[in-house]
C-alpha cells in the first residue's frame, strides 16, 4: 500500500530595495511506522540565507530533492509550488515557474514533469540514500525575475514543496498517486510510469 508523507518547507524572501531579508521554516511530519519496519521518505529543502539582500535578477540556493530514511526502497514524486503576497501581506500577486520564479538548473534527466503539479523521480531511491549523494536533486537555485514591476516591492515569495512516496511493489504507486490499478494512457504521466512499471517489483 503507497503512504503518502509530506513535508512542506517554506522560504520566505522580502524582496525590493535594500529592505530584504529572509526566513527559513521547517515542518515534518512523523514517519510511517510497522512493526520492526520504518518506511519514510522526506524532502530534501536546503537554503542557504544570502550574505547580501537579493533584488529581482539575483539567484538564491534552494537546494530540492528527497531522501529516503526508512527501511525500503522507495519511488518518490515532488510538488513544488510558489505563492507571492504583496507587501500588505494578503494581497497575491502572479507567482508562477517559469514566469515570475525561474529554476535555471532543473534536472529533466532524472525528473519528469507529469503534468498534475508533481515532478516524478524516475529512479527507485534506496534506503539511506538522497538524491543529493545520488547527484539527482530536483534543482539547487531560484531566480527571482526582473522587471516584476512595483507591485512585487517588498512582496514574500513563499516555496511549498511536498514530498510523497510509494514502496515499488506493482501497483502500488498507481493506487496511491492516481487512484488506478491500470498505466495512465495520457502524455506525460504514460510515459512516467513506463519508466516505473520497468523498476517496480512483484
Amino acid at each position: 500500500m503507497a503512504v503518502p508523507l509530506s513535508v512542506i518547507l517554506a522560504l520566505f524572501i522580502l524582496f525590493g530595495g535594500t529592505m530584504a531579508w529572509f526566513i527559513a521554516t521547517d515542518g515534518r511530519l512523523n514517519p510511517f511506522q510497522t512493526g520492526k519496519f520504518r518506511y519514510a521518505v522526506q524532502a530534501v529543502d536546503v537554503f542557504n540565507k544570502p550574505a547580501t539582500a537579493p533584488k529581482n535578477g539575483d539567484y538564491v540556493n534552494k537546494r530540492v530533492g528527497a531522501v529516503n530514511t526508512g527501511d525500503f526502497p522507495a519511488f518518490v514524486r515532488l510538488l513544488v509550488h510558489p505563492t507571492i503576497l504583496a507587501a500588505d501581506g494578503v494581497t497575491l500577486l502572479p507567482a508562477s515557474f517559469g514566469n515570475e520564479v525561474l529554476i535555471t538548473d532543473l534536472n529533466t534527466a532524472d525528473w519528469t514533469y507529469g503534468g498534475d503539479g508533481y515532478y516524478y523521480y524516475l529512479h527507485k531511491l534506496n534506503p539511506d540514500k538522497s538524491t543529493t549523494q545520488l547527484g539527482h536533486d530536483l534543482f539547487t537555485q531560484v531566480q527571482i525575475a526582473f522587471g516584476l514591476g512595483a507591485a512585487y516591492d517588498n512582496a514574500t515569495l513563499h516555496i511549498e514543496v511536498k514530498c510523497e512516496s510509494s514502496d515499488i511493489k506493482k501497483w502500488n504507486y498507481r493506487e496511491g498517486w492516481w487512484k488506478a490499478t491500470t498505466a495512465p494512457t495520457a502524455a506525460p504521466l504514460n510515459a512516467i510510469d513506463a519508466t516505473l512499471a520497468a523498476i517496480a517489483t512483484n
